[in-house]
């Protein structure tokens, strides 16, 4: 086929040919023809194509010899348009604000070209007409409307008619308003669409309950109900009437007492003040007590004092809620103290004041006062002192309140006084509490006593009698009160220092070791200074601290001193030997594996130099024995 693509017009008829290459084939030139849709187009053996609607198709062609290759044409199939119509024609009933559509008719109803309708009308005033072919009755009235598409047009006219009202209402036949509101109910013309003139007159039958403007706006004047009237223009029409209802909503509350001040016992009323005062809202009042047991309320807002204490009343309206504090007090009518006390020089009482009633809320501050103090003194508290011998009124005031106790002061004279634990002998640095006996025990003079030691440097006494030997010697202990006194003579004694041993846990050291010396003392109750110094014979081999400490340096012998402060020394020898094991890093405090056998070592005095032990210890066992005899001998009185 020469041709492929073809247009066609629906109802036509197209020729198609086949052409062979080469022409003078003598192969079969016997085809096939078939059309991709019959409903577009249809084609008959002899290459005779039909339009049969508009759409695309495709025609093929098959040739009966094997292997050659089908061919196509494509048929695009139109439609002419001949012409347009509006649908339903003219049209002689609409109504004001009617609003209709308006379609169109294309010839042929399956045409291809463009299906675009231009809407217009003649007289937008009577009936409007938008771009989709919308149509709107506006007032009564003929107008032209016309649709175009293309070349072709066609056209109607329309006429609205006219609509007489037939009544009028408002919107909301009955409205309620809160006072100062304003609102406007629309007035319902029936039928809406009416063409009759839409004024009315506005009024209020009561305009102190609520008034209306010339454009329907009603404005809520005082609680109550009023109808407003509209009257259309149109002669015949019955009136509109709305209703309105005009409230006064509460806003508030509050009482007439926010705080109460009452006696226990009395009575008060509160009141609740509604904020508006005209409020067409529930006024029901809910009260209640938030503390029953000070205040009470009843139903009527009546408060009665029951008890001391602040009470919280609370009254309730609505959503609305206020408060009121109640403070119930008691009034102090009368003050008691005891009548009559009696008391011992310097003794002391405390008056306890009895409030009448019991739970007065007054102030409770007293005054005291004594009518001798040289007798009795009081204090803030109501504490009373006696001073001396003799009787005197000691009166509270309380307020205008007051009320009085005769006081009588007796007075027990001091006789004497005496050491109680005398002793005759004290140790160097002992200590012991002295105490005093007074005649009479119950005595009402004073009981403060000086305490004098007639040589401090033996024996010092301090304020509250603590006796301290400091050396040997005697002094007199005294104590006094006013004219009264006692004293004794004490001897302190002292036990010197005869001898020294030297404890230490090994005598042979290896080099970087060290060892720990101790002392005993002989006596062992000894009174003097335990002060020791310590010295070595060689430093190089050993050297000794303050605290007894002895560390190993080289191998050899050194001997060490221990000095006691009356010049009495004790020396041990301790040997150091060379370290077995060589590079071995010598630290002090390292293990030893030499003999802990302890050795004891004693002088007798810095001049006589070493003595036998064994002898030593003979000398020691008898010097106790006498030491211990003689001390005995001088505690006897």
């Amino acid at each position: 086929m020469k041709e492929k693509n073809i247009t066609l017009e629906k109802g036509l008829d197209k020729q198609l040919e086949v052409k062979y290459n080469p022409e003078d084939t003598t192969d079969s030139k016997k085809v096939t023809w078939k059309s991709s849709d019959t409903s577009i187009a249809i084609v008959d053996q002899n290459g005779k194509v039909t339009a049969v609607a508009p759409g695309t198709v495709t025609i093929t062609v098959t040739s009966s010899v094997p292997n050659i290759k089908p061919v196509t044409a494509t048929f695009t199939i139109t439609s002419t348009l001949k012409g347009i119509t509006i649908k339903g024609g003219d049209i002689n009933d609409l109504l004001p604000q009617q609003k209709k559509k308006l379609e169109v008719e294309y010839n042929p109803n399956d045409t291809t070209d463009s299906r675009t309708i231009i809407w217009s009308s003649d007289n937008q005033e009577i009936v409007s007409v938008d771009a989709n072919g919308n149509i709107q009755g506006l007032k009564p009235g003929i107008a032209t409307i016309k649709a175009k598409c293309g070349n072709f047009e066609s056209t109607i006219k329309v006429t609205v008619l006219e609509v007489h009202i037939q009544t009028i209402a408002f919107e909301k036949p009955s409205i309620t308003m809160n006072k100062n509101e304003s609102q406007t109910s629309k007035i319902i013309y029936y039928p809406d669409n009416t063409t009759d003139d839409k004024t009315v007159t506005f009024s209020s039958e009561n305009q102190n309950i609520a008034t209306v403007s010339s454009d329907g706006t009603i404005t809520a004047i005082a609680p109550g109900k009023v109808n407003i009237i509209a009257k259309s223009s149109v002669s015949g029409i019955a009136p509109a009437i709305c209703e309105v209802t005009v409230k006064v909503p509460l806003t508030g509350i509050k009482l007439n007492k926010t705080e109460v001040t009452l006696n226990k016992g009395n009575k008060d009323k509160l009141e609740v003040i509604y904020n508006e005062t005209d409020t067409t809202d529930d006024k029901t009042i809910k009260w209640t007590s938030l503390n029953e047991d000070v205040v009470s309320v009843d139903s009527d807002g009546n408060i009665t004092a029951k008890s001391t204490g602040t009470g919280i009343i609370k009254a309730q309206v609505g959503k609305y809620v206020v408060t009121c504090s109640v403070i119930v007090k008691s009034p102090l009518t009368g003050i008691k103290i005891k009548n009559k006390t009696s008391l011992l020089k310097n003794e002391s009482e405390t008056l306890k004041v009895t409030y009448e009633p019991l739970d007065t809320t007054d102030d409770k501050t007293v005054i005291w006062q004594s009518s001798n103090p040289s007798i009795a003194t009081v204090d803030s508290t109501g504490k009373i002192t006696g001073i001396k011998e003799g009787t005197t009124t000691i009166t509270a005031k309380v307020g205008t309140f007051d009320a009085t106790c005769e006081v009588t002061v007796k007075e027990i004279k001091l006789e004497g006084i005496e050491i109680n634990n005398k002793t005759d002998n004290l140790l160097k640095g002992e200590e012991i509490k002295l105490d005093v006996l007074y005649t009479p025990d119950n005595t009402t003079d004073s009981k403060q006593v000086t305490w004098k030691s007639s040589d401090e440097s033996i024996v010092t006494v301090d304020e509250n009698g603590l006796l301290k030997g400091i050396k040997a010697g005697k002094a007199t202990i005294t104590v006094t009160n006013g004219e009264f006194e006692d004293s004794f003579e004490i001897e302190i004694l002292e036990i010197k220092i005869t001898g020294i041993e030297i404890k230490s846990d090994k005598t042979t050291m290896k080099q970087g070791e060290q060892t720990n010396l101790s002392v005993d003392f002989l006596p062992g109750n000894t009174t003097d200074n335990k002060d020791v110094i310590y010295t070595s014979s060689n430093e190089e081999v050993l050297t000794v601290d303050e605290n007894g400490i002895v560390t190993a340096h080289k191998a050899g012998k050194a001997i060490i001193t221990v000095t006691a402060e009356n010049g009495v020394q004790s020396q041990i020898e301790l040997t150091v030997e060379e370290s077995q094991v060589q590079g071995e890093e010598i630290t002090p405090n390292s293990s030893s594996t030499s003999s802990t056998k302890e050795q004891t070592l004693t002088s007798a005095s810095p001049k006589t130099g070493d003595m036998n032990v064994g002898l030593y210890v003979v000398l020691m066992i008898i010097s106790f024995i006498g030491i211990i005899k003689w001390q005995n001998i001088c505690r006897k009185k």
